[in-house]
């Protein structure tokens, strides 16, 4: 019988780049969850003013026309880059050296795999003060010669156009994400649509503290808070057995929780009840329908549950985290708020796209625990609020229905 000696030694492998670019671009981005990536960058950049510009193939055409996307523009006004930190910003799986104790990058992969998502051309134009140079990664290029290569482009006339009327103080960075793929691409309508509505929750913080200004094109974002916490200030606390369902309250306020003794690792946690949309057809009539209820505080089957911040960014959307919330609409009031920061990430395991995240067993435990009452307040308040909804309405059924009735316009014949 013969062996082999164990001979210990290191063999480097070679790595597919272009493969390695391809599937990064395959793990599920939309376009809003993409740009948002790209938005993180410029705020971890200082910027004060970002803008989102959105360029049609056929400007002829409607917004609501799909597969009609030319390129994506970020332009940020914040600190900029010189050639080196252009080609760090470009590298797979950035060094995290240079990452703020409380970065919103986690993997060093965002702008890659956030832009080849949507297109196969990515541009940066970027400068510190020192200048502004160009560099472009071609994906089908990458695939082609299997090297995950970057070129230095010289500036177009249409780069300095941006640059002289948008970074007019000489630094700041623009990406550019060209040659979209125009297979089931949503049109610009529904993505500025999305980007209005989510992009003010996830930077919900940045904007009101700290004073950022995030643009689609003209139309400056305003800050979304899913708890409706000033609101909750100023009406108190949940009784569930009084609430009728017209305000926002408090269930539970404010308050750390501790996820792990050992390590000192901590959540913050916040909890609010949001209005019953049905009482507002017959208690508030001629002041606000049910529809705009649900439209202002975003009351809908894909709303409800935990919204998950992690350095004030928002990394997961009404989360039911693993079934602590049930799927019912009795709970559809119920909005709750967990804020950590990356000390936490062992016990949030966040995915590339920083938009999903699986607890690990002992935060599950914790927060399923502390949770518990403020869970039952909430669907208790919820089915005392229909209660007294058919209590109106069994009252005075006909004067209900007149009064219903009104709200339709008669079609003239």
């Amino acid at each position: 019988m013969f062996y082999i000696n164990e001979i210990k030694m290191s063999i480097q492998l070679d790595i597919d780049a272009g493969r390695l670019l391809y599937g990064l671009s395959r793990i599920g981005y939309t376009t809003s969850s993409a740009l948002c990536d790209i938005i993180d960058n410029s705020i971890r950049a200082n910027a004060k003013l970002i803008q989102i510009f959105i360029k049609k193939e056929r400007v002829d055409f409607s917004d609501t026309k799909r597969n009609n996307v030319k390129e994506y523009l970020i332009v940020d006004n914040g600190n900029g880059m010189n050639d080196e930190g252009i080609l760090e910003a470009l590298k797979l799986g950035s060094s995290d050296e240079n990452y703020e104790e409380k970065s919103l990058s986690k993997f060093g992969l965002g702008l890659k795999s956030a832009s080849f998502s949507q297109g196969d051309l990515l541009e940066i134009i970027s400068s510190d003060g020192s200048g502004f140079n160009k560099y472009s990664v071609s994906l089908p290029e990458v695939m082609k010669t299997k090297k995950y290569t970057a070129e230095k482009r010289d500036l177009s006339d249409s780069d300095k156009s941006l640059i002289d009327n948008l970074l007019k103080e000489n630094s700041g960075t623009i990406i550019r994400i060209s040659e979209i793929r125009k297979n089931n691409h949503p049109s610009v309508r529904n993505t500025i649509k999305e980007l209005k509505t989510k992009a003010g929750v996830i930077y919900y913080y940045f904007i009101k503290e700290n004073n950022v200004q995030i643009k689609i094109g003209d139309d400056l974002l305003r800050g979304i808070d899913p708890l409706f916490t000033e609101e909750a200030n100023s009406n108190g606390n949940l009784n569930e057995n009084e609430w009728d369902g017209t305000e926002v309250k408090w269930i539970e306020k404010n308050k750390t929780i501790t996820l792990d003794n050992e390590l000192n690792i901590t959540a913050d946690l916040e909890i609010t009840q949001l209005p019953y949309p049905p009482i507002f057809r017959i208690k508030h009539l001629g002041e606000s329908k049910d529809a705009e209820i649900r439209k202002k505080y975003l009351i809908d089957s894909g709303n409800y549950g935990f919204y998950v911040y992690r350095n004030k960014r928002l990394i997961s959307w009404a989360s039911h985290l693993n079934g602590i919330i049930p799927y019912d609409q009795d709970f559809y009031a119920f909005r709750g708020r967990i804020s950590i920061d990356n000390s936490a990430d062992d016990f949030f395991n966040i995915d590339v796209k920083k938009s999903t995240l699986t607890l690990s067993e002992e935060a599950w435990t914790v927060i399923s625990d502390v949770t518990r009452e403020a869970r039952s307040k909430s669907k208790n308040a919820w089915l005392n609020a229909g209660k007294i909804r058919r209590e109106i309405i069994n009252k005075d059924p006909n004067e209900i229905a007149n009064r219903l009735l009104s709200e339709y316009e008669q079609i003239e014949l």
